[in-house]
């Protein structure tokens, strides 16, 4: 085997392993920047967010058991009616006082896109890592 040919070889192993690469080095920097953009107060919403194999790649995801309200934040609701189902009235605090209802008109929740601002950003970021691992810098 010539020397030239050789190298064409490494090279073409090099992209090969690079692109297998490219993907995981992807969703873990989705990840990365979901889990840094994820609501803090309970912490159940940020230890949700999972990145995983699967056939030809990787899915990062959001929510499941841990935190199944996920799908809420990440579109948003519309405004609905809340009703007492298990008891009389609902009870709440508001500006620490305790109120009773029988129902309350919830205005719904803004989509915080959790997830699409978080790929949206990774992806700007791709054409880097594409080049790091395939031309080594």
């Amino acid at each position: 085997m010539t020397r030239g040919t050789r190298r064409i070889l490494e090279a073409l192993e090099k992209i090969r392993d690079g692109f297998a690469e490219i993907p995981r080095e992807l969703a873990h920097l989705i990840l990365q920047r979901a889990v840094e953009t994820a609501p803090k107060r309970t912490g159940r919403l940020r230890k949700s967010i999972r990145m995983r194999r699967i056939r030809g790649g990787y899915e990062v995801s959001m929510g499941g058991g841990e935190a199944p309200y996920a799908g809420f934040l990440e579109y948003g609701t519309r405004g609905h009616v809340i009703r007492a189902r298990r008891a009389r009235a609902l009870r709440f605090e508001i500006r620490g006082e305790v109120v009773y209802a029988k129902y309350v008109h919830h205005p719904g929740l803004k989509p915080r896109r959790i997830m699409a601002e978080a790929v949206r950003e990774a992806s700007r970021d791709l054409r880097e890592i594409a080049s790091r691992i395939l031309c080594g810098g």
